[in-house]
């Protein structure tokens, strides 16, 4: 999904407020509104992809995989997130009693848009590495085959895996699981621009 137009300068509750009062999403980063804008239909189909074939192997366990509806809150960069799919294992911590917005997401993935890839490692990824539970944060494309891996190992330190061969398995340590290339990508038309 991309970014359309932001409104700076406003409060955690006008976020709240002016979010309910759209057809669409938005997030909201310290003060900064930025409404999110729909995505291209390879953005759709990896997004599906992933998401069910995360949701497959999690299986009946205490992990769950979620979208844009459920909001991530990331209380050290005071921001409000929707990531594209994410993973939330144990008992969500809600931000405020809120059941729209949790704060304990384990694995984070965003699928790149024109509009949203130098956001997306820079910006969201600097807030991302502020969720204390997070373990995982991926960036896919949609226009080559490319899954780029951040993992956060015991030690605290990030390691980084590039996977860019549809013959490959791509690894998410935090879940314990591969998921094949050719499955994230199943129904992808490289060709086709967003």
């Amino acid at each position: 999904m991309g970014l359309a137009g932001k409104k700076t300068g406003v409060t955690e509750a006008e976020y709240f407020a002016y979010e309910e009062s759209i057809d669409g999403l938005a997030e909201f980063f310290d003060g900064e509104i930025r409404e999110r804008i729909g995505g291209s239909e390879n953005h759709s189909s990896i997004i599906q992809n992933l998401s069910r074939e995360i949701g497959v192997r999690l299986g009946k366990g205490e992990c769950r995989v979620h979208g844009t509806d459920l909001r991530l809150r990331i209380d050290l960069a005071n921001a409000h997130v929707r990531p594209d799919v994410w993973v939330i294992c144990g008992k969500s911590e809600y931000h405020m009693g809120r059941k729209d917005t949790a704060k304990n997401a384990i694995f984070v993935a965003e699928v790149q848009s024109e509009s949203t890839t130098a956001f997306d490692h820079n910006g969201k990824f600097d807030n991302y590495l502020l969720v204390p539970s997070l373990r995982e944060y991926v960036l896919i494309e949609q226009h080559a085959p490319q899954v780029d891996v951040y993992y956060k190992n015991e030690e605290g330190i990030l390691e980084f895996r590039r996977f860019s061969d549809l013959a490959e398995e791509v690894l998410f340590q935090s879940l314990g699981f591969s998921i094949p290339m050719v499955d994230l990508y199943r129904n992808v038309d490289f060709e086709l621009g967003e």
